[in-house]
């Protein structure tokens, strides 16, 4: 794969279905903003130009959280996003790989921002470590990190948010009730509803099962029961006769 080769996924202003998510949730509505942890990054003491944010100085549609954005992808709802990189192969191989091999395949990839190279490996570099932050900041808002956190089970953040809202229950990502607990409410072809609940596990691995049903039958299903026990009757006459 040559140096700086990207593939993007295109996304399109005019068409509705194809506008770049992404841009609609940062850009043009503010429904998300740029985390703390990801506010100021430098390298080297300058600001890291792979992590680029703004405060935009207002406040979101909650009325309570301030709205830092990304910068990384804006314009218009078409700009497009890479789902295929040089980077990114280069940062697998540093994950896959062991000592100065790692590091310098890591180099390779601070070299396409103009970064200056991470120190010579020696025996007390801790690769794993440097190689999830160099995908941190790299792959910053392509969509990675939620996949990091999981693979690496690095804790999401607990507590509440700006707007005093609660996090991370049962180690769920930092977005709040809607995702920690959904309910959905399913109607069965007699009328009756069944709720479920749905609550993301630590290690994304399995979701609650739906409530115990009632074990005492509806009364639709006793007249579907009778109903056809009445029909059974009817045909087991009309063969007698």
């Amino acid at each position: 794969m040559p140096a700086g080769f990207v593939r993007n996924a295109e996304f399109s202003e005019t068409v509705t279905n194809r506008e770049n998510r992404l841009f609609n949730l940062t850009v043009r509505n503010d429904f998300l903003s740029v985390h703390p942890d990801y506010r100021g990054l430098t390298v080297n003491g300058a600001a890291d130009p792979r992590v680029r944010v703004n405060n935009m100085n207002r406040i979101g549609p909650d009325n309570v959280t301030p709205i830092w954005q990304q910068q990384k992808f804006i314009g218009t709802g078409a700009v497009s996003l890479p789902f295929a990189s040089y980077a990114e192969a280069q940062l697998i191989v540093a994950e896959a790989s062991t000592g100065q091999t790692a590091i310098d395949a890591m180099n390779r990839v601070r070299a396409l921002s103009n970064i200056a190279p991470l120190p010579a490996f020696t025996a007390g570099t801790d690769v794993g470590a440097l190689v999830i932050e160099e995908r941190r900041r790299q792959l910053f808002s392509e969509g990675h990190r939620y996949n990091d956190m999981l693979r690496k089970r690095i804790p999401f953040q607990m507590g509440t948010n700006g707007a005093n809202r609660k996090l991370g229950v049962g180690g769920a990502p930092p977005v709040g009730d809607l995702f920690e607990q959904l309910t959905i409410n399913f109607t069965n072809i007699l009328g009756s509803q069944q709720t479920y609940l749905f609550r993301a596990d630590t290690d994304n691995s399995a979701f609650d099962q739906p409530p115990p049903r009632n074990t005492v039958p509806e009364p639709g299903t006793y007249a579907l029961m009778v109903a056809g026990l009445v029909g059974l009757g009817v045909v087991a006459r009309r063969r007698a006769v």
